[in-house]
């Protein structure tokens, strides 16, 4: 993608979520381009999608066991899970890394 523009700054929209972007600048007059500079950026992150495949692996007396796999779009850094029942999450849970 190049865009030209005649102020000092501009938005470039149209990205993808968390992702690292490596980006060129240069200036241009009449007589050429001058040398160019990079800068890295990431954008920013989103919710991520649900947990897939959400399964009860064994049931005890008092409890119940659930497996689950990672979301397919994480969307961000993965922090944890969330486990609740009711209206109401009980507990947070198990790093998502």
């Amino acid at each position: 993608m190049n865009v030209s523009v005649e102020g000092l700054s501009t938005d470039i929209t149209g990205l993808d979520v968390f992702t690292i972007y490596d980006i060129t600048v240069a200036a241009n007059t009449l007589c050429g381009p001058s040398e160019k500079v990079n800068v890295s950026g990431v954008t920013g992150q989103t919710p991520p999608t649900s947990p897939l495949n959400l399964r009860v692996v064994a049931t005890l007396p008092l409890a119940v066991v659930l497996e689950w796999d990672p979301p397919s779009d994480p969307n961000g850094a993965p922090l944890r899970y969330m486990v609740g029942s009711g209206s109401f999450f009980l507990v947070l849970v198990q790093s998502m890394l």
